[in-house]
C-alpha cells in the first residue's frame, strides 16, 4: 500500500507541476494572441482590406454549415430511397397475392 501510495503521490506532484508550466504557456500564447490581432487588423487597414479576416471566417463558418446541410440532405435522401423500395416490395407482394391462380 505504501509503494502505490509514493507512487500516485509523485504522479500527483508532476501533474501540477506540469498543469503551472501549461498555466504560464497558457497565459503567454493568449499575449501573443491578442497582440497578433492587433498586427492582422493594422495590416489590414494599411492594405485596404480592413474586416477580410473577419470576411474570412464567416465564409469558412458558412462553408462548414453547407457541408453539414448537404451530408444531412444526403442521409434525408438515402433514407427516403429505402423507403421507396420498401413500399415498392410490399406493393409487389400485394400484387401477386392478388393475382388470380
Amino acid at each position: 500500500k505504501r509503494e502505490n501510495y509514493e507512487t500516485f503521490k509523485n504522479e500527483i506532484d508532476s501533474l501540477e507541476k506540469e498543469l503551472l508550466v501549461l498555466e504560464n504557456t497558457e497565459k503567454i500564447l493568449k499575449s501573443r494572441h491578442h497582440n497578433l490581432e492587433e498586427f492582422l487588423n493594422k495590416q489590414e487597414e494599411q492594405a485596404g482590406i480592413l474586416g477580410f479576416k473577419d470576411t474570412h471566417k464567416q465564409l469558412e463558418d458558412a462553408s462548414k454549415q453547407t457541408t453539414m446541410l448537404n451530408a444531412l440532405k444526403s442521409q434525408t435522401l438515402e433514407e427516403i430511397s429505402e423507403m421507396v423500395q420498401k413500399i415498392a416490395l410490399t406493393l409487389e407482394e400485394k400484387k401477386k397475392l392478388l393475382q388470380p391462380k
